[in-house]
């Protein structure tokens, strides 16, 4: 006997020649539920339709065997809606190609007590909207060709269903009472996991507001939303997302996400402003992004491990309060901007060979820094350095220019070796009271202040110096 087919409650067979062939028709008292059950599992049945598992569920066998899950591991079509039993918890069509109509009733009504749903091979559309899954946790549709006009948060959505049952005076209010009962229906599905990982689109709003959304696969999509719309918003519960494919994201797309743990966007192009501000539990990130947005990964407090090998540019407050930040290296970043690494209070080596500037307040409070690699910047901003306390030697070869309180209060810095400075601004190295050796040969301009209380300093040459302010 070749494969079993299931049409209009008939059983059918395909016989050698081809032609599929009538069985016998199976009405609720002929359905043996353990020889159906393992015919969707031992490959048997290949194809289905709405009343297979209906009558399944209402036999006269259905109440005395476990119904919760449909492993249907052999059936690659079906020709219409088939689930509305109430007893299903979990859906598995692994194999599941071809669902007729576009799936437009495939999952219909009522399902309380379903939590997942595994339908990673579909190549239709499916339409969530005409089902109702209080307690859905787990979806897999891997394949399903996502329908545009639609979110997965607006297929997901009963806040309609809510706002009849709470209506007396509504319409459909005695029919949804009757559907529902006393059943406790959330406004959106609690879905926990979402895996889409050949969807070439995340749409606008595709999970918004999806509370529990806590994990979302969808590897090889290469458009997220768009320049200003965010697919994530009020995903608040958000642990991991895989996006390794996309290319652009909106800004703040993962700001406040305070849950996030692990997130894969090798190819972003740029990481936009705010993508991951306040992500206090986001311990990595690697990605090829050239530039890297303002407050990117600000306040990422257990932000560890930073592999970002192709950056160029570093933003304002880019990693500002990375309290357990503790070494970067940067090997392509030209500019450092203001703030950048401001109070990153763990953070003890810096490798910057290529960078030539670092703006206002880049290290600003790093109390713990001890090493810093620069030996190509030629600029350092105001403030740039300042209250750095660890800090004890440091090598500026190539600096021609140290702006107001650039070292500031570096209680522990001894040695200070840049050759090539022309300017040195106010209270550059104001406070450094440990100081007491400088290569500062080529200064020429000397700002009031600029080493205001270094108590430990006794011998100045500044061969070079054509002004020098109130020392």
């Amino acid at each position: 006997i070749g494969s079993i087919a299931y049409v209009n409650g008939i059983k059918y067979t395909l016989g050698n020649n081809g032609v599929w062939e009538e069985l016998q028709h199976l009405d609720d008292e002929d359905i043996d539920y353990e020889e159906l059950v393992n015919s969707l599992i031992d490959y048997s049945f290949t194809q289905i339709d709405d009343k297979f598992i209906y009558k399944l569920s209402r036999s006269k066998h259905a109440s005395d065997n476990d119904f919760s899950k449909i492993d249907a591991q052999s059936v690659t079509t079906v020709s219409s809606g088939i689930l509305y039993s109430s007893l299903i918890e979990e859906l598995n069509f692994p194999n599941l190609i071809d669902l007729k109509e576009d799936g437009e009733y495939f999952l219909g009504g009522y399902l309380p007590n379903l939590k997942t749903i595994n339908l990673p091979n579909v190549l239709t559309t499916i339409n969530f909207s005409s089902g109702v899954f209080p307690k859905l946790e787990t979806l897999n549709i891997d394949n399903v060709i996502r329908r545009s006009s639609d979110t997965l948060s607006n297929q997901f959505d009963y806040s309609n269903i809510i706002d009849t049952l709470n209506d007396e005076n509504s319409q459909n209010h005695d029919y949804y009472t009757q559907i529902y009962g006393d059943d406790e229906i959330p406004n959106k599905a609690p879905i926990k996991n979402i895996s889409i990982k050949y969807w070439k689109e995340i749409g606008n709003d595709e999970f918004k507001d999806l509370v529990d959304l806590e994990y979302v696969d969808a590897r090889n999509a290469y458009i997220c939303g768009s320049d200003d719309n965010n697919p994530f918003s009020g995903c608040t519960n958000l642990k991991s997302v895989n996006i390794n494919s996309v290319k652009n994201v909106c800004d703040n797309i993962f700001k406040n996400c305070s849950y996030l743990e692990s997130l894969y966007c090798k190819n972003l192009i740029s990481i936009p402003s705010g993508m991951c501000y306040g992500c206090n539990k986001l311990t990595k990130i690697d990605s090829n992004a050239i530039n890297i947005g303002d407050g990117a990964f600000g306040y990422c407090s257990t932000l560890i491990d930073v592999s970002l090998p192709n950056a160029t540019s570093i933003g304002i407050g880019t990693f500002t309060y990375c309290t357990d930040l503790t070494d970067i290296n940067l090997p392509n970043v030209i500019n450092i901007s203001n703030g950048a690494f401001s109070n990153c209070s763990s953070l003890t080596d810096v490798i910057l060979p290529n960078a030539t500037s670092i703006d206002n307040g880049a290290f600003y409070y790093c109390t713990s820094l001890t090493d810093i690699n620069i030996p190509n910047v030629t600029s350092i901003g105001s403030g740039a350095f300042n209250n750095c306390s660890s800090l004890t030697d440091i090598s500026l070869p190539s600096v021609t220019s140290i702006d107001d309180g650039a070292f500031y209060f570096c209680t522990s810095l001894v040695d200070i070796y840049s050759p090539n400075v022309i300017s040195i601004g106010n209270d550059a190295f104001g406070g450094c009271r440990n100081l007491t050796d400088f290569n500062l040969r080529n200064a020429a301009d000397i700002s009031d202040g600029a080493f205001n209380n270094c108590t430990s300093l006794t011998d100045v040459s500044l061969p070079s110096a054509t002004s020098i302010g109130k020392i």
